[in-house]
C-alpha cells in the first residue's frame, strides 16, 4: 500500500433513490479529467452524482439495512486510492475512467448494510468520467501569430 494515496469523504444516504455513497468532492474529478482532456483530446461526462464511491446502488442492491445506513449519514471515513487512472467500460458499452479504491471500513459498512454484490463486481472504485452520453473532441488551443 506504499503507492496508494489516503483520502476521506462523508457518507451520504438517499433512501428514496436507493443510494448510499462516500462523497469525496469534485476536486479529484477535475484533476484527473484535466489529464484525460489534455492527453486524449476528448471531453467525457463527469459522474452524475459528482465525486463519490458507491456503496449501495438501486440497480444492484435491494435488501439494505436503511436504519444502519441513516446512522452513518455525514460521518467521515478514510480510503486509499491507486493514483494510476484505469480505463474500462468495455462490458458496459461505453468508455470510462476510474481509480481503484481500497478501504476495509467501507467493505465492512457494505457487509453490515446487507450488500450482496453481483458476480460481475470488480471492487470499490471512484469514477472519474465516462462516455455514456458520447465523446466530444477537445482540440488544444492553437497559438495565434499576429503580423
Amino acid at each position: 500500500m506504499d503507492k496508494l494515496i489516503k483520502a476521506s469523504g462523508r457518507i451520504s444516504v438517499d433512501e428514496k433513490r436507493g443510494r448510499v455513497a462516500l462523497e469525496v468532492g469534485g476536486g479529484i474529478i477535475d484533476y484527473y479529467n484535466w489529464f484525460i482532456t489534455n492527453r486524449l483530446w476528448v471531453k467525457l461526462q463527469r459522474p452524475l452524482y459528482g465525486g463519490h464511491i458507491t456503496l449501495v446502488s438501486p440497480n444492484f442492491h435491494k435488501k439494505i439495512d436503511w436504519k444502519y445506513a441513516n446512522s452513518l449519514k455525514g460521518k467521515r471515513f478514510s480510503y486509499y486510492y491507486d493514483p494510476f487512472l484505469m480505463r474500462g467500460g468495455k462490458r458496459k458499452g461505453f468508455l470510462m475512467f476510474y481509480l481503484k479504491v481500497h478501504s476495509v471500513d467501507l467493505e465492512l459498512i457494505k457487509k453490515r448494510l446487507g450488500v450482496v454484490e453481483p458476480s460481475t463486481y470488480q471492487g470499490l472504485h471512484l469514477t472519474i468520467s465516462n462516455g455514456k452520453g458520447g465523446i466530444t473532441p477537445s482540440w488544444p488551443q492553437m497559438i495565434e501569430v499576429s503580423s
